[in-house]
């Protein structure tokens, strides 16, 4: 019996290692979006409000970047688009950042540019806050 418990240990790391493959901790910044926001943020759409998932944001010195999961008409597969908002409550105001925010809201252009890293680092935190 003796024998088989070194086995049986390594089997247990290997389950537990196992286990944990394919799970990641949420990317250091990511924040949670209310619901007024995401909303705020889908009422931009010029024909009727956009169908969103999920989302998140990160803080910047100038306020805060927001990425949004949301359906378009035929597309089965979900997209992501990036927002700038000033404040994470309850938005005055609300900026398209990239390409996909500007082609379906009508928001003015916000104070990234599209593939910035502020613009590019939120999209990883989609899922996982």
């Amino acid at each position: 019996m003796v024998a088989f418990r070194p086995a049986a240990v390594l089997l247990s790391a290997a389950a537990t290692v196992a286990a944990g493959c394919g799970t990641s901790s949420p990317p250091e910044g990511c924040l949670t979006v209310p619901a007024d926001t995401v909303a705020r943020i889908a009422d931009g759409s010029p024909t009727t409000p956009l169908d969103t998932d999920r989302a998140a944001a990160r803080q910047t010195p100038e306020g805060f970047v927001v990425a949004v999961e949301f359906h378009t008409p035929g597309e089965d597969d979900p997209a992501v688009g990036v927002w700038w908002v000033p404040e994470l409550n309850s938005p005055a105001m609300v900026t398209a950042v990239d390409a996909l925010a500007r082609s379906f809201t009508h928001w003015p252009h916000g104070p990234f540019e599209p593939g910035s890293r502020e613009a590019t680092s939120v999209a990883n935190c989609i899922g996982h806050v």
